[in-house]
């Protein structure tokens, strides 16, 4: 992995619970993104593993991102992935190896226009949340920069539903993760 700079950085064993944005990787978004070149090493169901995005790829790491932390592929993890008690679901490279990443068809305008959609939206949410953390201890600041978040995470979530073709009728019918896997 060293050859490849950008990296998504995976809780091998995460929390699906808790959907909050905002969240340590164990219990909210799993997926964050590494530019540094962080060396990082892991095993079994503990710790983190990475994705590695070759630098030439067509495909950006935030458009990953969005997908990996999107309900409809948290859901496939979830069905895939070891459950232990507290509702923790173990997604290593056994579970990520066959996440269903949508393929673009960089060929395509219109799949190109909704992929680079999808990483502009996933960084702008990535921009809110950092200053809704250095807000947090300013209510007023907060309130405001949650607001925005959860509208701009709306508009992610019609974005990914419309990448992978879900009818409105369809998502209702999608299981809730927190629902299935209640902890104890």
């Amino acid at each position: 992995m060293d050859s490849v700079k950008t990296k998504i950085i995976v809780g091998v064993c995460s929390l699906t619970l808790l959907v909050d944005y905002f969240e340590p990787l164990s219990r909210g978004n799993k997926y964050g993104i590494d530019t540094n070149g962080v060396f990082l090493a892991s095993g079994g169901t503990a710790g983190y593993c990475a994705v590695g995005i070759p630098d030439d790829s067509l495909y950006s790491p935030y458009y990953i991102q969005a997908v990996l932390n999107s309900k409809y592929v948290e859901w496939i993890a979830s069905l895939r992935g070891e459950i232990f008690r507290g509702g923790f679901i173990a997604r290593g490279t056994k579970v990520l190896k066959d996440m269903p990443i949508r393929k673009i068809n960089f060929n395509n305008e219109d799949e190109k226009k909704l992929h680079d959609k999808i990483a502009l939206q996933q960084k702008k949410l990535i921009e809110l949340g950092d200053m809704y953390l250095h807000a947090k201890d300013d209510k007023r600041k907060s309130i405001v920069l949650q607001r925005k978040l959860n509208h701009e995470l709306d508009i992610q979530n019609e974005n990914l539903r419309i990448l992978y073709d879900i009818s409105e009728l369809k998502e209702k019918q999608l299981p809730i993760i927190s629902e299935l896997y209640a902890a104890d």
